[in-house]
């Protein structure tokens, strides 16, 4: 799986450069919030602007993403 282009495909939309970069989404590159609240928000999203992928990612590809955030440098 390359997650880097799952991400880029899926959630760049918003979270600019590649997570680095606030845009329409958080930056996610530093992010505080736990794995558990991650794998949250990526299954059921936050109205009105994050939509939920629960149906689109399984648990492997969300946690191949939370991994990806995880190891993003903080600066861009």
């Amino acid at each position: 799986m390359d997650v880097a282009k799952l991400f880029a495909t899926t959630c760049g939309w918003c979270h600019e450069g590649g997570g680095r970069k606030q845009g329409r989404g958080p930056k996610l590159a530093g992010t505080d919030k736990s794995d558990a609240f991650m794998v949250t928000r990526i299954k059921q999203g936050k109205p009105p602007g994050m939509p939920a992928f629960g149906k689109s990612f399984n648990d492997e590809q969300i946690q191949a993403i939370i991994s990806y955030i995880r190891a993003l440098p903080d600066t861009p």
